[in-house]
């Protein structure tokens, strides 16, 4: 299964090669396995310009020493430090990052091979990755990366939905707030300039339906019915507000449909 059509999104798009003889910067960039400083050294870029890098953060990889002294300044800094090196004529085409404690990164990577493209995916755990496929005779298109993604499944995950959205399942189901969920698990890619803009943009449709099933569970109605729930109230109503009240006011925001959010919540202080 390929994307989910997103307004404005190319699922068509496709790059003419994942070995360019001159790379990019965001390709170059992309070689740096470090999360935190690859995204230091994209700012540093922007603000101050090629001469302003430093050589230790730019670097592709640390040795361990290195890497046990930038490790100290926060855990977060670890995060893409301990996957593993890139082999000769092996390139990043996607990156989803984590916003665990030590910003855990996934590495979606391409190799030649002859005619075809060995695709595999690393972690910093050593992890054998189900895939979907892993030979292509020619790069993805964004749509056929998305179905990648999607499908790539770790052996120990009991929530479906590939890299990105077993991590979206996964928080919804301890009840984080849908949001958040969108944005512990993000991707980036230096060959799909809108493969981050599709899933947030799919993470905003995603976090719609799950506060339409909360409070349609609550309320016992069909979702189709949250539409006219929200015309009967005062128009500063919108959808996270009402998935934001507490279960037991939703038949006390009936009697009073009359009120904006702000008035409701102090007509529940003075109960």
């Amino acid at each position: 299964m390929e994307g989910e059509v997103i307004e404005g999104i190319n699922l068509e798009f496709r790059p003419d090669t994942y070995f360019p003889e001159s790379r990019d910067r965001a390709q170059l960039l992309s070689n740096i396995k470090g999360q935190a400083r690859r995204e230091l050294v994209s700012r540093q870029l922007d603000e101050e310009g090629f001469t302003s890098l430093d050589t230790f953060i730019a670097r592709p990889e640390l040795d361990d020493d290195q890497r046990a002294a930038w490790g100290r300044v926060h855990p977060w800094m670890m995060g893409g430090e301990f996957l593993p090196d890139f082999e000769s004529g092996e390139v990043e085409i996607a990156r989803v990052s984590l916003k665990s404690t030590t910003f855990d990164q996934k590495s979606v990577r391409a190799k030649g091979y002859g005619d075809d493209i060995h695709l595999s995916v690393e972690d910093e755990y050593g992890t054998e990755y189900e895939l979907p496929f892993n030979r292509v005779t020619k790069p993805l298109s964004l749509g056929e990366l998305i179905e990648f993604l999607n499908r790539t499944d770790h052996p120990d995950d009991i929530y479906s939905g590939g890299l990105v959205f077993s991590h979206w399942n996964y928080l919804d189901d301890e009840h984080y707030h849908p949001a958040e969920c969108v944005d512990f698990a993000t991707t980036e890619s230096a060959f799909y300039p809108e493969l981050e803009s599709y899933y947030l943009e799919y993470g905003k449709v995603w976090a719609t339906r799950k506060m339409e099933d909360h409070i349609a569970e609550i309320i016992g109605c069909d979702t189709t019915e949250i539409t006219t729930l929200l015309e009967k109230l005062h128009p500063e109503w919108t959808l996270e507000r009402l998935f934001k009240l507490d279960e037991d006011l939703f038949e006390l925001l009936e009697k009073q449909h009359g009120l904006t959010p702000d008035e409701f919540e102090k007509s529940v202080r003075q109960y």
